[in-house]
């Protein structure tokens, strides 16, 4: 601001001399005092250039001669440009490589197979004898009608009485399952013969069709015939069940199919 008074009063003082000296200020002469570094005086010697010099310096801090403009710096406009990032790799940096993990085959498993039933054939040494059973009155003992029961007796290939067999009733009857329904020894109920023995069944004669089977054993537990099944009556002349039974020929053995589970390998 106080540069710009300057320029304005030497402006002025320039002015003036002009008009007093009759001549417009010279054009060079105006250009150098305004733009050039080094300033060209305004009047030749001679011309009361002295007495104007001396009249400006006598000014409160006025120069002799003007001064450059001085330099405004415009600041720089800033504009809303958002600058993007250029991402560059850095020389040498690995490259990633993604492997993808090989697929794997899974084999069908095989399903394993369930046992099978393998036919065994099973050799017994008694037979029922042939004739049996036999559906008759009870008449070995006093109980009469109020009783149902099987009896016999077991004889070996030569017919005679074999002692100390067991003989076991199983099934169901009058209402009842169950394993051992009744069991009997040959040999302890003579009123059958030497070899007789009798399973009691209930104080009651029932019907009941091939639900109750009898099956002969030795001591350890043996079966020495299959199961035989047969029938109970509620007639009172029915209530009492005859079965012998009678060891194989020498030389002849009756087999039975039985199914046992084996497991496949």
């Amino acid at each position: 601001m106080r540069n710009q008074k300057y320029l304005i009063l030497i402006l002025l003082a320039s002015l003036l001399t002009g008009c007093l000296r009759g001549r417009p200020l010279p054009e060079a002469g105006a250009k150098a005092s305004l733009f050039e570094a080094t300033p060209t005086a305004l009047l030749q010697k001679g011309e009361g250039s002295d007495a104007l010099e001396k009249a400006l310096v006598t000014q409160s801090g006025f120069p002799a001669y003007p001064t450059p403009l001085p330099t405004f710096l415009v600041s720089a406009v800033q504009l809303g440009v958002t600058p993007q990032a250029t991402v560059s790799s850095p020389a040498g940096t690995p490259t990633v490589t993604t492997t993808l993990p090989s697929p794997t085959v899974v084999s069908p498993t095989a399903t394993p197979i369930p046992p099978t039933s393998t036919p065994t054939a099973v050799a017994y040494t008694y037979l029922v004898q042939p004739g049996s059973p036999v559906y008759m009155v009870n008449y070995a003992n006093a109980s009469g009608c109020g009783w149902q029961g099987i009896a016999g007796q077991v004889f070996d290939d030569s017919g005679s009485p074999v002692l100390n067999l067991v003989v076991r009733a199983a099934g169901t009857w009058n209402g009842t399952t169950s394993n051992l329904l009744g069991m009997g020894l040959t040999g302890s109920a003579l009123a059958y013969g030497t070899g007789g023995y009798e399973i009691q069944l209930g104080a009651t004669a029932v019907n009941s069709t091939g639900t109750v089977t009898v099956q002969l054993f030795d001591l350890a537990g043996k079966a020495l015939t299959s199961k035989v099944a047969v029938n109970t009556y509620a007639d009172c002349g029915k209530n009492l069940v005859i079965v012998n039974f009678i060891r194989q020929a020498a030389g002849y053995e009756y087999f039975v199919p039985m199914s046992l589970q084996t497991a496949t390998p």
